[in-house]
């Protein structure tokens, strides 16, 4: 199925039983053809339900349905009526397939599956066709809007921590007030999460945080203390898909209905998840930009409902240097299309502290809401960083050294 957009798919959409009907019949003239239908409506409500698939079909050449991003329903029950048609027809020309129909919503469809093939009806059960299963995407789907739209109710208003920042329109304006800021403070402030050392983390252990925020540094810890860790590239390479990066493998997972890690290579540790590789304007399809720990939550949840999320932060005006002066990264993450983060051209310093607000506050409700996953805050900047990771998951301290966190 398709994982890309129309200019560039990532990933593969291809109908055998729609576009290599001759070369199936050219290998077995006599094969059984099975042609599984369902109530038109059902169908399309399923299809319109499940893991943005309306979206993926609609992106697909497949013949007769050109690819497109407006697909109407009658768009796809046209669809669904030509393939019932063109498997008839087909058998139709070529008598030496045996066609059994069967409509897997009705009462009879087991007795269907039987008479055809033998065995026990017993062994007829429907799988992810129920409503209950259906309704689960929906909800799945609605948890996710109605969770991250912060950029609907957070703003520099209602929080007075910001309160003092609105106003400021340059980088440098807004690194100069963080400076000042961090004058009147007595000594450095740590933030540390306070998980008892008796309590245990489960894996795999997730790093939740924004780029520039140590991941490097993190994956040297955890390589060294001796887990399978990865950091932007993933070693299942999605199977057969061939895709290289973590973030790729887990959006095409997300998109197909998979469990987001699925062929990603089963790692202890992920270190980074995101990615964001964009190089020219903001309307160009052809650049790739996708942050699990922000848009895929609940899928990461429903996978792994106990994994270890490690929330690494840092001080915001060294975040905020970093990311300016990181490789036009700034620029990338503007024309990145972010939940809670408008994409634009223009890169803006509040926007910035806006987005490293909200992902913190988003990582912390979501596992007070889901109190199952445990919860490690490491500002990576402290001189305490080595031995709270030490703390939590054991090793040496020796193991910590900061990389490419300037």
């Amino acid at each position: 199925m398709i994982t890309g957009t129309i200019g560039n798919s990532k990933g593969d959409c291809y109908f055998p039983q729609v576009e290599a009907l001759n070369e199936i019949h050219a290998e077995y003239p006599k094969a059984t053809f099975i042609l599984n239908t369902r109530d038109t409506s059902a169908w399309y409500n399923s299809v319109a339900n499940h893991s943005m698939m309306n979206d993926r079909l609609a992106l697909c050449n497949i013949t007769g349905f050109p690819p497109t991003r407006r697909a109407r329903k009658e768009d796809f029950i046209e669809l669904y009526e030509a393939q019932i048609s063109r498997i008839k027809s087909f058998v139709q020309t070529y008598p030496s397939h045996k066609l059994v129909e069967i409509q897997i919503d009705s009462d009879d469809s087991a007795q269907t599956m039987v008479d055809a093939f033998g065995g026990d009806i017993n062994c007829w059960k429907q799988a992810n066709t129920r409503e209950d299963v259906r309704q689960k995407q929906i909800e799945l789907q609605q948890r996710r809007r109605q969770k991250y739209a912060f950029q609907n109710s957070f703003t520099f208003e209602n929080d007075q921590s910001l309160a003092g920042m609105k106003n400021i329109t340059t980088m440098q304006g807004l690194i100069d007030y963080y400076r000042k800021q961090q004058e009147k403070e007595n000594g450095d402030v740590t933030y540390l999460s306070e998980i008892s050392v008796d309590e245990q983390l489960h894996s795999p252990t997730l790093v939740m945080g924004l780029p520039r925020m140590g991941t490097a540094s993190l994956r040297e810890f955890f390589s060294c203390i001796g887990l399978k860790t990865s950091n932007q590239f993933c070693s299942g390479h999605g199977g057969l898909r061939n895709l290289s990066t973590c973030s790729q493998i887990i959006q095409s997972n997300v998109m197909r209905g998979l469990p987001a890690f699925h062929e990603t290579g089963d790692y202890e540790v992920y270190t980074q998840m995101g990615l964001e590789y964009i190089s020219s304007a903001a309307e160009d399809s052809h650049d790739f930009c996708y942050f699990p720990q922000i848009e895929a939550l609940e899928e990461i949840h429903a996978q792994y409902p106990d994994a270890t999320f490690v929330l690494n932060t840092r001080n915001v005006f060294k975040w905020l240097e970093s990311v300016n002066g990181h490789m036009d990264l700034a620029k990338r993450l503007a024309l990145c299309n972010i939940t809670g983060y408008l994409q634009t051209d223009v890169t803006s310093p509040s926007d910035l502290l806006l987005l490293y607000s909200l992902h913190e506050k988003r990582i912390k409700d979501f596992v007070e809401q889901n109190p199952s996953h445990r919860l490690v805050e490491i500002d990576i900047d402290s001189p305490d960083a080595g031995k709270v990771l030490v703390q939590k998951f054991g090793g040496d301290a020796s193991c910590w050294g900061q990389k490419n966190t300037s």
